[in-house]
Parts: structure tokens; sequence; C-alpha cells
């Protein structure tokens, strides 16, 4: 499975799927880009935790999950990689 920006951007906009969540979020005061962040960041780790079991009956074949980076990056090579290495120890999903 793989999702980016844009994905999680459609299914915010165009569901109510989010819509309690991004409630929740605005009575804490967090901005538009903590939003994104905190809401891509928890579907991914659900996502990767639904998965687990596909990469495990598969002996790591299949069931792998991966988020895009900050397209905003695309010309940063540093800022991409400090974003890189920041995602994977926020969403602590690693294979072992």
């Amino acid at each position: 499975m793989t999702s980016n920006p844009s994905i999680f951007e459609k299914a915010i906009a165009k569901s109510g799927i989010y819509d309690k969540d991004i409630h929740d979020l605005a009575k804490r005061k967090k901005m538009l880009l903590q939003f994104m962040k905190t809401l891509s960041q928890r579907d991914i780790q659900d996502a990767a935790d639904e998965f687990r079991s596909v990469y495990d009956k598969t002996d790591g074949k299949d069931g792998y999950v991966s988020i895009e980076v900050n397209p905003h990056l695309a010309h940063d090579t540093k800022g991409t990689i400090e974003e890189a290495r920041r995602l994977w120890a926020t969403l602590k999903r690693a294979i072992y």
C-alpha cells in the first residue's frame, strides 16, 4: 500500500471520515500542516498494523506500507533525508 499527501488531501476534502479528528485537533489549536501530519501518520501506522499479517504470511514478499515525504522537499536533499528519518522514528513500524 502506498500513500502520499494528495491522497490524504482528497480523502479529507471529499469525505467526512476525518471531520471528528479535525474538530478535535482544532480544539487543541493545531495548525493545518500539523493536521495533515497527525492524521496521515496515524493512518499509515494503522495500515502497517493491518498489513503486518500479510508481511508475515508471505515471508516479507508483500505487506508493505509506504508514505512519501513532503513534496515541497523535492529539491532539498538534506530536508528529504531528515523528513524520512523523522517519519521512520515517529511511525515506529519497522521490519525486524
